[in-house]
Formats: C-alpha cells, structure tokens, sequence
C-alpha cells in the first residue's frame, strides 16, 4: 500500500514539474518574440517601404520553416535542435540592435523568427511524449508570453 502511495507522489510530482517546464518554456518562446514584433514599428519609424517588408519576411520565415523544418529535422538529436534555435534568436538579437542600416534590420528580424519558428516546432513535437498537460502548459505559457512581452514593450 506504502509503494502505491509513493508512486501515486512520484507521478504528481513528475506531471507538475512537466507542467511547469513547458509553460516556462511557452513563456520563453513567445514573450521575446512579441516585444520584437512589436519594436518593429520603432525599428522601422518613418519608413513604410520597411516596415511592410518586416512584416512580409517575418511572416515568410515563420511559413517556410513551419513547411520545411519538420521533414528535416527529425533526424536531429533535441539538443542540437535546441543549440540550432538558440543561436538563431541570438544571432537575430544581435544582427537587429548592433548595425545601423534597415537592411541588416530587416535580415535579423528574419533570422530571429526562423528560430522563433524552430521553438514552435521543436517544443510542441517535444509534447507528444509528455501527453496533454504539457501541450496545454506549453500553449497557456506561450499565450501569457504574448501579452506580457507586449504589455514589457509599452512599458505599462
């Protein structure tokens, strides 16, 4: 009796700690991405012609490695999958506030969101071995992070 009562605490405690572990994640995900997406429009003051094409590309980069990453990627061990993102949101980071030119702009932003697509992809195809508390965590997490990161942006 002892030993199912354990188990049952060993299993709670693991499907919280999963819980927790994917809205962080989620949270991660999505809120660095929302106060991109909504510099933009500083990034790009005064210039349409930018701005549109920020917004054009941020998108594209989103559809193309939602189509082409999964085909390609299931080879790959989760932690290089991991290294891969993370370097492409640093690499974005870094590409968006170091250069002056629009242009250079432009090709961050367009990095940073491939690997904010490749987070997307790789920690929802990761909650398929945790079951549906994590997928939900995951998405709640992510949903939190969208209006947070806006709300960090507006600076309210």
């Amino acid at each position: 009796m002892k030993e199912n009562s354990d188990m049952e605490q060993g299993t709670i405690r693991e499907q919280f700690r999963n819980i927790v572990c994917f809205f962080i994640l989620g949270y991660c995900a999505f809120f660095l991405g929302e106060v991109i997406s909504a510099a933009t429009v500083d990034i790009f003051a005064g210039e349409s012609t930018w701005l549109s094409a920020a917004v054009v590309t941020s998108g594209l980069a989103h559809v193309v490695v939602k189509l082409t990453l999964p085909w390609v990627y299931h080879k790959l061990p989760y932690y290089v999958k991991i290294a891969l993102l993370l370097s492409f949101c640093t690499a974005g980071l870094v590409i968006v506030v170091v250069p002056n030119s629009q242009g250079a702009r432009l090709l961050g932003m367009t990095v940073f969101e491939s690997g904010r697509a490749m987070a997307e992809v790789v920690f929802l195809s990761v909650t398929a071995f945790y079951g549906d508390l994590a997928l939900h965590s995951f998405v709640t997490g992510g949903g939190l992070g969208i209006v947070m990161g806006a709300f960090y942006y507006s600076g309210t």
